[in-house]
Parts: structure tokens; sequence; C-alpha cells
């Protein structure tokens, strides 16, 4: 998809999946799940300006969560159903669990606002709480 290009595209992103969640107020919110290299810093801000400078409105997500990796198929495609009960209620500003199975939430990006909701490592790069 284009989003998908456009996230893969940005500098520390090495994966990109997108899934779509249940809104409040949207009816249904694009969600970009992305991970990045390890250990280093990935700037979920400077995606979410990347997708706004490239994308039409409807296309930039709602959200952007960066994932320590994908649940994956024996096949290697993401498990759309898993990452959608991991990040559900990110979408609509609810923090979201520390862990779901082997995937851990490293940074939450949200339009409009920054939250952590993981507790930070030694060799995590964390987001600060706006």
């Amino acid at each position: 998809s284009d989003l998908e290009d456009c996230l893969a595209e940005c500098v520390g992103v090495v994966e990109v999946s997108m899934v779509g969640v249940s809104h409040e107020v949207l009816g249904e919110a694009i969600v970009a799940c992305v991970t990045g290299v390890p250990h280093e810093t990935l700037d979920l801000s400077a995606l979410l300006r990347h997708c706004r400078g490239v994308l039409p409105s409807v296309k930039v997500p709602e959200v952007i969560v960066h994932v320590a990796h994908l649940p994956k198929t024996a096949s290697g495609k993401p498990l759309k159903g898993k990452l959608q009960e991991l990040v559900q209620g990110l979408a609509q500003g609810q923090d979201g669990p520390a862990e779901a199975g082997p995937t851990m939430i490293l940074g939450v990006e949200r339009r409009g606002s920054v939250a952590n909701v993981s507790k930070p490592s030694a060799k995590e790069t964390r987001l600060q709480g706006a």
C-alpha cells in the first residue's frame, strides 16, 4: 500500500504492517505497526510528519506503533489479528498492554500526542510522554 511504502522508505524502519481497528468516532482507524533497527532510535514523530507530507490526509495513520518485532506466521507473513489485538485501544487514546505475547510495544505516536506504553529497558530507546 502507499502508506506501507511511505513508511518503509524512512531511515531506521525495518518492517511495516498496517491494521484497521475500531474507533468510536472514525468507525475504523489505520494503525501502522513498525519495527526498527535493534537498539537504535526510531523517531515516530518524524515518521508521522513524513506521512503527512507525502500522503493525502485520509491515508495518514491515526497511530504509529513501534514494536520490538511483528508476530508472524510460519511463512513469515504478519499476523494481522494479533497486531489488531495488541493495538486496539491505542487508536482511541488508551494505553495498550506493555507486552502481548512476544511483541512488546516500544513507543506510540498518535496524531497530536506521544505516549509511552511500556517500561523502558537499558537497551530500548524510549519516547518521552508529551
